[in-house]
């Protein structure tokens, strides 16, 4: 792709982002992204062939942009760091909260361009489940690097799993989540000594092989 169409790419999908938060996934049409992009509708249908595809986009490059957080994560347990790069995982999504909840029954679906555990979302998953590398390599706490592979296949399947549940959580300031971060921290805090024993070894091991392939374990 040529510097021109990733810079028109990027404003149709800016463009998209700006109107999901004014006015609602629901209330927004393609025409309107295109309008609001300053181009023809078929040039932002050549881009982005739906709307569920730019909300794919969007979740991919706030993905992404944890990568430069890394460097900012605290000196700390796995537990303390997952707990905080979550944190800012939340407060990222926040403006995007009820797009990417519209969008919550295509995402489940496998067999879509935008199924979150689809094959098209394969690249993807694998960038996000790297990120987990360094985070728990980085730790205080870290075991030797098969563990930390492991672990950071467990710790990607953690977040998308709290997102699905936050996406749901109707609480006010969605406080259940935020419980239920707090009880994963605790856990993990507690179950991370643990893994030096051989059975739990071996059962985390049989965890990452049955979840591995569609977390996007290499």
């Amino acid at each position: 792709m040529t510097r021109k169409a990733e810079q028109t790419r990027q404003r149709i999908l800016s463009a998209a982002g700006d109107l999901f938060k004014a006015h609602g996934y629901e209330m927004t049409t393609m025409r309107d992204i295109a309008a609001q992009a300053q181009c023809s509708l078929g040039l932002a249908y050549r881009y982005f062939d739906s709307k569920e595809r730019m909300v794919a986009v969007l979740y991919e490059q706030l993905i992404i942009e944890q990568t430069s957080l890394l460097s900012q994560l605290p000196a700390a347990t796995i537990a303390d760091r997952f707990h905080y790069i979550m944190q800012i995982l939340f407060t990222q999504m926040e403006p995007y909260r009820a797009t990417l909840g519209a969008m919550f029954g295509v995402a489940l679906t496998p067999h879509t361009n935008t199924g979150l555990f689809g094959e098209h979302t394969g690249a993807v998953r694998k960038q996000a489940r790297a990120l987990y590398i360094p985070l728990v390599e980085g730790a205080k706490d870290a075991p030797y690097q098969a563990q930390s592979l492991d672990l950071a296949t467990i710790l990607y399947g953690a977040q998308l799993g709290l997102i699905l549940f936050w996406l749901q959580d109707t609480s006010e300031g969605q406080t259940r989540t935020r419980d239920f971060l707090n009880f994963f921290h605790d856990v993990l805090q507690l179950l991370r000594p643990l893994l030096a024993l051989p059975p739990i070894a071996k059962l985390m091991v049989r965890l990452v092989h049955i979840l591995g392939p569609i977390l996007g374990e290499a």
